[in-house]
């Protein structure tokens, strides 16, 4: 029920956003990468407060989440599908080249997990950055300890 309940309001709002021909007229930048820009100094709107206050003209405080499809949609409009399609195409690269790697194993089991969190969120998050900085970082010091101990 939650996975659904999710994509409920995810696809509800998709619609709305492709329905109304929403495009980016808040930001400088893409909308899509502006949740980036909400950790610089100072205060910057973030996209879903943003986008909540456009779609449903509401003084509520809390942001709306389109899902990667609207939230793409925004911004790229005719590229969403190879946008997409080369996202599909890097996790199953990933995918085949973790059958025979356990480093591999790990960068598919982050990505498909990023992609899963991205796709209900929609905007892309600094978190998802940290993330594989984090893992990569495991990864190199365990790869120092490895070779201390030959």
């Amino acid at each position: 029920m939650p996975v659904y309940f999710s994509l409920r309001e995810t696809v509800g709002i998709t619609e709305k956003i492709i329905k109304e021909n929403v495009s980016n007229t808040f930001f400088d930048y893409p909308m899509f990468f502006s949740e980036l820009m909400t950790i610089l100094p100072g205060e910057q709107p973030s996209p879903g407060i943003v986008l909540s206050k456009r779609l449903y003209q509401t003084n509520y405080e809390g942001g709306i989440t389109p899902g990667v499809i609207g939230a793409l949609y925004i911004d790229y409009r005719d590229w969403l599908i190879p946008i997409l399609f080369f996202t599909s195409f890097i996790i199953y690269f990933l995918y085949k080249k973790s059958l025979g790697s356990d480093m591999y194993k790990l960068l598919y089991a982050l990505t498909i997990t990023q992609f899963f969190h991205i796709y209900h969120r929609g905007f892309f998050k600094p978190e998802y950055l940290v993330a594989y900085a984090i893992v990569l970082f495991y990864v190199f010091i365990s790869s120092l300890k490895k070779e201390e101990t030959i």
